[in-house]
């Protein structure tokens, strides 16, 4: 049989069968079709291989230079440069020199026993030969060793060289430099410098070099036969007469691997049992298409000779029944030229088929008839959770249990709720998914993570990240207000035209008065910037016109620019640096309360590991109660579809209390979680595909948003309507500024005071003196 086989592969197909009926004749036509194909299309790429070649990798990195033995042959008067520069290792050794004639000579004729350095235009320029050469002898690499310089030498002091310049920058402007370098190729040629290469219309014959591997495999071939040979003559000696039945045994059953972990593909799973192996046969089935029991499968029952068909089809019911329990939905079983299938709905029944296009026929299973459907129920905003609307009725909501229930009713089965509480006691994950796991259920309407072990999950709709929920930035102190509008350099300007007013007051008084009151002048200049200004001087004077309207606009600029702003400021609020990565967390005390079934998780993950330091626990009715209100003392892991819900609190207000992180901790899929084994498993994978790429899904978070509201799980805030008049707490700096104010005016008269009492006293005692001096 296998040399029949390698026969039918080189198109040697023989008759497998002297029987001529129809059934023969499609299989001899299905062998002819299979060789005629092989063969024709290796014969066809061997001949267009022989006829394009297939070349050996190429160099196209300085670094491939390593795998080869080739010198470079470098110029005697360059030599000490390259060996200077800054090259790769793999240059180390290989520079060589010979006679600069052999160089030159050897460059010409494209002697690639050598690699050569040359700049870009020469390259060009000798590669020039392979113009007509459907395979070129030399290249160029793209990287570079080191850049030059391109310049016209000219003698020191030329007069020339400036007007060189201008002229050099027109021919390279205008395209005339590139038309040089293309001319000097075909001058080349001319000149004889360069040869055109052509290939040569030799036909070189096949010769034993071709046929190497030919007589390896023929080798090969013959000692697999004799391997064979020896194997089949030694099953021989063990095998008796009598009809040898393979019966599985649970033992290889742990060997066995499922065919998801090696394969990702669509499959058949074909198989021949009888009476005696259906136990054995369907534990090695579930063994093997595990995870993917929803693939056809075509079962070969091998009957009993006296078996009587009330017995048959007590058996057949039987089969099928360990279908349904195993999850296998798609079968068909065929004996004695005859094809069955079942309907599982609403019981197992078993269904004698004409022909195999009924089999194909699965409209069916879009009929569930009422079957009953064990659902949990959690309270679980937004995902599952339920309330009683203003006439009292139940009213069962979430975009999780929308998409199930959608999805349940729409095929007619009957939804069996029972009702789990998930916030009472603090749980952990595993004992979850054990009480879940000896409930049972159909379907399960929230999300599940790091359960394979227990569950299976229907394909992943899309990835939904996960983050932090955090306090929004809180409103600066109020005693901050009045000193926020002397920022970006407001305050130095201000301080900087109080010094420049006080000058120009100093030097208009020195002009007219001989006594200078400096304290006078400085609270003029303070008047002049709070515009507090009523005159300066009594000369009427066009100097003075201008100054007091340089005073003015003054005094006009910076007040109103300080009080608009202040206004603007006491209007906006201004708030304080805002939490935007998790860098930023280092920065406040905040903790993170965690609920208890997932902790072990975060510990696990690749997360900063000053979040995993803030992680905290408690009661998770309380985490559920605060992560409801927004109780911003802690921050909260949750996944983007529950963080827009709960953000959906804050839709009118004007600075919100919560806000959620950018970066993500790390990134869930979203699956529905159902049970090993489910035969709904492909059937749901289907609805998900449509509803999601239809909007459905969008469309059940949004409406999941409203639900929240009518059902009291959020409340939607509004900012309050009570407007708060300035209390002393904002004037805190004012204060501060006034008692600095009179701090040194108190200081500034007393030292004035003691200046006019020292020159006083002086006066008076020279005064005396010069009395005491008359009379004497």
């Amino acid at each position: 049989m296998a040399l029949q086989a390698f026969s039918v592969i080189i198109f040697l197909a023989i008759d497998m069968d002297e029987k001529r009926s129809l059934k023969q004749f499609f299989f001899n036509l299905l062998l002819l079709f299979t060789g005629f194909f092989l063969t024709n299309y290796y014969t066809s790429n061997l001949s267009s291989l022989y006829a394009a070649k297939v070349y050996e990798p190429e160099l196209k990195y300085l670094t491939d230079i390593g795998r080869t033995n080739l010198k470079i042959l470098e110029h005697s008067a360059d030599i000490a440069y390259m060996l200077n520069l800054d090259l790769p290792k793999e240059f180390d050794g290989r520079f060589i020199t010979g006679g600069n004639t052999e160089l030159q000579k050897a460059r010409l004729d494209l002697n690639m026993s050598y690699i050569y350095t040359t700049h870009d235009e020469f390259v060009d320029f000798l590669l020039f030969q392979q113009l007509y050469l459907k395979h070129p002898i030399a290249k160029k690499l793209d990287q570079e060793l080191y850049s030059r310089a391109h310049y016209v030498t000219a003698p020191h002091r030329s007069p020339l060289i400036d007007h060189l310049n201008r002229y050099i920058s027109r021919i390279r402007e205008n395209g005339m430099l590139s038309k040089f370098i293309e001319d000097t190729k075909w001058d080349g040629i001319l000149s004889g410098h360069l040869i055109l290469l052509r290939d040569s219309e030799d036909r070189k014959p096949l010769t034993l070099e071709y046929f190497r591997y030919a007589f390896v495999l023929l080798l090969f071939g013959l000692l697999l036969a004799l391997i064979i040979f020896l194997i089949e003559l030694k099953i021989c000696v063990f095998k008796d007469n009598a009809n040898f039945r393979k019966i599985v045994s649970a033992n290889i059953l742990q060997d066995i691997k499922p065919l998801y972990e090696i394969y990702n593909s669509e499959s058949l799973a074909i198989v021949w049992f009888n009476v005696k192996q259906i136990n054995n046969t369907f534990e090695l089935l579930d063994r093997l298409l595990w995870r993917r029991h929803f693939k056809d499968i075509l079962l070969i029952y091998e009957r009993e000779g006296l078996e009587k068909q009330a017995g048959f089809n007590r058996q057949l019911i039987q089969i099928f029944q360990k279908c349904w329990s195993k999850g296998f939905i798609s079968v068909l079983l065929w004996t004695q030229q005859q094809l069955y299938t079942y309907h599982p709905y609403p019981n197992v029944k078993v269904l004698q088929l004409s022909n195999v296009e009924q089999f194909w026929n699965k409209s069916h299973l879009n009929n569930f008839h009422q079957r009953s459907c064990r659902l949990p129920f959690f309270q679980f905003p937004n995902q599952c959770y339920s309330y009683r609307n203003r006439q009292g009725e139940l009213v069962r909501t979430g975009y999780f249990y929308k998409w199930l229930q959608l999805y349940l009713q729409y095929y007619n089965a009957s939804i069996e709720h029972f009702s789990i509480d998930m916030w009472s006691g603090n749980v952990s994950q595993k004992e979850g998914l054990e009480a879940l796991t000896k409930m049972g259920f159909c379907l399960i309407p929230i999300y599940l993570l790091k359960f394979h072990n227990y569950f299976d999950s229907s394909n992943v709709m899309y990835l939904s990240k996960v983050t932090l929920m955090v306090p929004n930035a809180k409103e600066i102190s109020s005693s901050l207000y009045l000193i926020l509008p002397l920022k970006h350099y407001i305050g130095l300007i201000i301080i900087a035209s109080t010094i420049v007013l006080f000058v120009l007051m100093y030097f208009v008084e020195c002009t007219t008065n001989k006594i200078k009151d400096l304290s006078k002048l400085a609270m003029t200049a303070f008047r002049i910037i709070l515009f507090l200004f009523n005159g300066f001087g009594r000369e009427k004077s066009i100097k003075h016109f201008l100054l007091h309207l340089l005073f003015l606009f003054t005094g006009i600029f910076l007040t109103n620019y300080y009080s608009s702003t202040l206004s603007s400021l006491f209007t906006s609020k201004v708030y304080k640096p805002p939490i935007k990565t998790f860098q930023d967390i280092s920065r406040t005390r905040l903790t993170l309360l965690e609920y208890t079934a997932d902790v072990d998780f975060m510990l696990n993950i690749n997360i900063p590991q000053t979040i995993k330091q803030r992680l905290r626990t408690g009661n998770n009715a309380e985490l559920y109660s605060n992560r409801q209100k927004l109780n911003m003392t802690y921050m909260y892991t949750v996944h983007y579809e529950f963080m827009d819900f709960l953000l959906f609190q804050q839709y009118y207000l004007k600075h919100p209390i919560a806000r959620k992180l950018d970066e993500a901790l790390f990134y869930r899929p979203l699956y529905v979680t159902v049970p090993h084994r489910s035969p709904l498993i492909d059937h749901l994978n289907r609805y998900l595909m449509r509803i999601f790429e239809s909007g459905l899904v969008q469309k059940f978070l949004l409406d999941s948003k409203w639900d929240g509201v009518l059902s009291g799980s959020i409340k939607l805030m509004f900012d309050p309507e009570l407007k708060k008049p300035l209390s002393l707490t904002y004037l805190y700096y004012g204060f501060a500024v006034w008692i600095c104010g009179l701090l040194c005016a108190t200081v500034s008269f007393v030292i004035e005071y003691e200046l006019f009492a020292f020159k006083y006293g002086r006066r008076h005692q020279e005064g005396i003196n010069k009395k005491s001096l008359f009379k004497f």
